[in-house]
């Protein structure tokens, strides 16, 4: 998801117009809109002083919306490579799941997914784990809203 795709989901999370939310980070009326909508479609990017003003006015924690690019499965495995690399090769550990196991043994459809585990072992990344798997646990089992969870999101890393 890009910054500017995060942008308009917690915008309209919040309700606000672009004109609502150009205002409050110091746009005049007559350019607000439009350029909360550059910053949405990608065409601008937010400066760093202007995302902090962003997360003020959205009232979230500026790393929902800061830049990174893990925005595809290649990404992400390009992440946990240089991860498992700062780790020295000791961080990451992958094994197949019982079901992934199963499905090689009697040859499947294509359309069925094979499932892959992957265990890291580097603790603070695993409280931080542990935290979200508590969260969605919560959302699950309905003891927390869908609102609630997006909320927790859009304001994480909470300080404790």
């Amino acid at each position: 998801m890009t910054i500017g795709e995060r942008i308009k989901t917690i915008r309209e999370f919040r309700k606000m117009t672009q004109r609502e939310l150009g205002i409050a980070i110091g746009y005049d009326d007559k350019t607000a809109r439009a350029r909360i909508s550059q910053y949405e479609i990608n065409y601008r990017i937010p400066k760093d002083e202007t995302l902090i003003l962003l997360a003020n006015a959205l009232s979230i924690n500026v790393n929902a919306i800061q830049n990174y690019s893990l925005t595809s499965s290649t990404e992400i495995m390009k992440y946990l490579f240089w991860l498992d690399e700062k780790m020295e090769r000791k961080g990451v550990y992958l094994y197949q799941t019982e079901a992934r196991k199963i499905n090689m043994q009697i040859n499947v459809a294509a359309n069925d997914k094979p499932k892959i585990g992957i265990h890291l072992d580097y603790s603070e990344l695993d409280k931080h784990l542990l935290e979200w798997y508590l969260h969605k646990e919560q959302l699950a089992n309905s003891e927390i809203s869908e609102q609630d969870y997006f909320e927790w999101i859009i304001n994480y890393p909470h300080e404790k």
